[in-house]
């Protein structure tokens, strides 16, 4: 399994994900690795943990403007903060894409276990 395959898997989940539960298109950008600590951001966080062959955590991230629209989308109603709804409504989008991912993985990889959503949100 190449580090291609699975940002291709990413791409594509997300890209389903989005299209089909939020009625949005995604722009591809260029892969790449973080190879210093991110800079302060007022965001939201999810992640999720996968075991079996491989383990490790997948992320989804965003700013908080984006996470209101997300959940607005999702749940069609808007909100002027981040509550726990915005919170668990992020939960089930990364739990969405990475839920894709996993069965894709499986296929090359056998079975593997995925974790609940933990979800943050504050300022780095």
């Amino acid at each position: 399994m190449t580090q291609e395959e699975v940002t291709r898997m990413v791409r594509d989940s997300a890209h389903h994900v989005f299209a089909t539960m939020l009625g949005r298109s995604l722009v591809d950008q260029e892969p790449y690795e973080r190879t210093s600590a991110p800079c302060p951001a007022d965001g939201v966080l999810a992640l999720i943990g996968f075991a079996g062959s491989w383990s490790g955590s997948g992320a989804f991230s965003c700013p908080a403007t984006l996470a209101k629209s997300i959940s607005a989308a999702l749940l069609m109603q808007e909100f002027a903060a981040i509550d726990s709804e915005v919170l668990d409504a992020i939960g089930e989008v990364a739990n969405m894409i990475l839920g894709n991912v996993k069965t894709q993985l499986e296929e090359k990889l056998g079975p593997m276990g995925l974790s609940v959503p933990t979800v943050i949100h504050g300022h780095n």
